[in-house]
Formats: C-alpha cells, sequence, structure tokens
C-alpha cells in the first residue's frame, strides 16, 4: 500500500512542475495564467502567443512529465511483477501526474486539463487509450466541429470504446491486460472532465444567462 501512496505522491510532484507557467515567462515574458482562458495547456497557449513551435514544445514537456513520472514510479517502487503490482504502480504515478498538472499547487491549484499527461501515460501504459479518446474525438469532432465538445465526448466514449473491443485484442495489441487498461481510461476520462470543469460549464450554460 505504501508503494501506491508513495506513487501518486511522486506523480503529483512531477506533474505539479510549472513547466508551461516558466517556458512562456521565460520567452514571452507572460503569465500564461493571465491570458486567454488562464490554462497552461498547448491550446491556450497556441492561441496566445500565436505559435505553433510554442505549442508544441508545451505539448511534448507534459507528455514528458507524464512519461518522466511513471517510468521513475517503476524504477523506485515497483516489484517486477508487471502485469500485477507494477501496472497499477505506474497507473497510479500517472493518475498523480495529471492532477498534479490540472492543479499544481504552485500554480494556486490551477493548470491544464490532463490531455496532455494522459496521453503520456498512455504512451507507457497502453497506447489503445490515446488510440480510442482520438477516434471519439474524430467522431464528434465530424458531427459538432467544435474543440471542446470534441474533448469532452472523446474523454466519455474513450472507455466506453475499449470496453466493448475484446480482451484479446486489446491484449494482443498492446501486450498490456485488457482489464487494467479499461479501468485506467475510466481514471483518465475522470480527471480531463474534472480539468474540463469550467468548458462544462460554459458549454449548458443556459441562453438565459447568457
Amino acid at each position: 500500500m505504501l508503494s501506491y501512496i508513495f506513487s501518486l505522491i511522486l506523480g503529483f510532484f512531477v506533474g505539479s512542475v510549472p513547466t508551461t507557467y516558466l517556458l512562456i515567462r521565460w520567452r514571452k515574458k507572460l503569465d500564461i495564467r493571465n491570458e486567454g482562458t488562464g490554462n497552461v495547456g498547448t491550446m491556450n497557449v497556441y492561441e496566445v502567443t500565436n505559435s505553433r513551435g510554442l505549442g508544441i514544445v508545451v505539448l511534448v514537456i507534459d507528455v514528458l512529465k507524464a512519461i518522466v513520472a511513471v517510468v521513475l514510479a517503476w524504477m523506485l517502487f515497483g516489484s517486477g511483477d508487471f502485469f500485477a503490482t507494477d501496472y497499477w504502480i505506474m497507473g497510479v504515478a500517472g493518475i498523480g501526474a495529471t492532477l498534479g498538472h490540472n492543479y499544481s499547487p504552485w500554480l494556486g491549484f490551477k493548470g491544464g486539463r490532463g490531455l496532455a499527461t494522459t496521453l503520456g501515460v498512455s504512451i507507457v501504459l497502453g497506447w489503445v487509450i490515446a488510440a480510442a479518446w482520438l477516434l471519439g474525438y474524430a467522431l464528434t469532432y465530424a458531427v459538432k466541429r467544435d474543440i471542446h465538445t470534441g474533448n469532452l465526448a472523446a474523454s466519455v466514449l474513450m472507455p466506453v470504446i475499449l470496453a466493448v473491443v475484446p480482451g484479446d485484442v486489446i491484449h494482443a495489441l498492446t501486450g498490456m491486460p485488457s482489464r487494467e487498461i479499461v479501468i485506467l481510461s475510466v481514471c483518465m476520462a475522470v480527471l480531463i472532465l474534472f480539468g474540463h470543469y469550467g468548458v462544462i460549464k460554459q458549454l449548458f450554460k443556459s441562453p438565459v444567462n447568457q
């Protein structure tokens, strides 16, 4: 149990490092928290700076933060039994990294929305998680043509898509235990939805209040 707690703390600490804030402060002399949506993720950086390069750098760094958290947890607390203990040692670290990224104590418990860190976690623990999210996004965006709606719908559809795919197929594609991948995708979906709380409020705001 202590290994899981330490993994969560480690992941949170790594994910909470305000890399985007520091980068934009250094490169553009801006406090990204006071610009655009106030979000420290890729989309807001791109919209505020109008720099595709900076947006890509932010995306890569946030993905790497999650990967570092997951791998460090495995190295420090793993038992060598990857398909049992170690998968969730790393999964918990990935959840912690996403929490830290979304609610960084260095930024007043504000941050990103968890999409990039989820991608980082899925790179290590099952690429089909990201693939399911992208499929959900593509289907939704084709109909609604709205990025935020696509993000939210994709996050809801991600675990659903993975749940209906036969476990043997997921295991054959990834070498990972399918049940654990589905459970982890549910956790990631919940974190992404919480990270989009402000967006959800805006989308569901009644016309009377607009």
